[in-house]
């Protein structure tokens, strides 16, 4: 079970760690153990909000004014990957050599994480751990350059959906639970995602996640199954989790018929990048995109994490 959000501010214990109850001897559990002790003082550091490891090149980290710093440390080959095994049975994904990436949310601390084992990684296995800072952002860590905050409430209100986009590590995710967490409180929201991310900041919300496959092929809950559901649910506003495929026809399905007001995130680097991805992925042409705004979110030069309203639809009015 994900355990409650925690802050950054608060230390990564070693005793938070869950053991495997399938490995029986512990030695799984063991190599978890070994990892969070070496990891801790990275993700303790509140300078820090990357963290890179992989096998042949050690681990590096990016600090908050986005420096890359590497450590020469050692890190084996096999207690990586035993370690990204027990970290995979924590968070309820797959990872194995037919499946050789996963992602997720540590479980014990606001830290996302994705990793790559051989085949695909041949070198040995990756982990990249991005920090959240989901408990601690409001919208006024953010600057707004061509329109207001409160604007998004009544787009939002009045049927607009909006599409949140940027580069990877931009700040997308961060910015939508800002928006929820300023304006959306008392509001019964609903998130549907591939991997819970956005932490349940009130008792209004509600979560409903997509479940991988087994290795033997069994179980599993499509995205588009996770979304049916949700409707059926009804929220008052439908979160979903960021566009990557056949899910963007949904997106415009539910926008369009009547469940207006939906958020989302995409990669996205232009407005042109926009609209060419969510055709390609929903197969859909753009001028089927109901009423839609479309929000970049980047770093600029200073570090400074701006956003800007460009129009992904062609009747959406984005002033006022």
């Amino acid at each position: 079970m994900i355990r409650p959000f925690r802050s950054r501010r608060e230390p990564l214990k070693v005793e938070d760690a869950i053991p495997n109850p399938l490995s029986g001897t512990g030695e799984r559990a063991s190599a978890l153990t070994r990892f969070i002790e070496k990891l801790a003082p990275y993700m303790n550091d509140s300078s820090v909000v990357e963290i890179y490891l992989s096998a042949g090149q050690g681990i590096s980290v990016m600090s908050s004014m986005r420096e890359l710093i590497p450590r020469n440390e050692g890190w084996d080959k096999d207690d990586i990957a035993e370690f990204l095994l027990e970290l995979a049975w924590e968070c309820k994904v797959r990872l194995d050599p037919f499946k050789p990436f996963a992602g997720g949310v540590l479980p014990w601390a606001a830290w996302r994480w994705h990793a790559v084992i051989s085949p695909v990684s041949p070198e040995g296995p990756l982990i990249v751990l991005r920090r959240q800072l989901f408990g601690e952002i409001s919208l006024s860590g953010f600057v707004f350059e061509n329109f207001e905050s409160r604007n998004l409430v009544s787009w939002i209100r009045s049927g607009v959906s909006l599409i949140i986009y940027g580069a990877t590590g931009s700040g997308k995710t961060t910015f939508l639970a800002a928006v929820l967490r300023e304006y959306f409180m008392d509001t019964r929201v609903g998130l549907a995602e591939s991997v819970a991310e956005i932490p349940l900041l009130s008792v209004n919300w509600f979560r409903l996640v997509e479940v991988p496959v087994d290795t033997g092929g069994r179980g599993g809950v499509e995205f588009s199954r996770v979304l049916a559901e949700m409707m059926r649910l009804s929220p008052a506003l439908l979160v979903m989790g960021e566009l990557r495929g056949p899910e963007a026809a949904m997106f415009i399905d539910f926008a369009r018929t009547g469940h207006g007001g939906v958020m989302t995130t995409l990669h996205a680097g232009s407005i042109a990048d926009v609209r060419n991805r969510i055709s390609r992925l929903s197969g859909q042409s753009i001028d089927s995109l109901p009423p839609t705004v479309g929000l970049r979110v980047w770093r600029d030069d200073s570090n400074v994490t701006r956003v800007r309203v460009d129009q992904v639809a062609e009747n959406v009015i984005t002033s006022g």
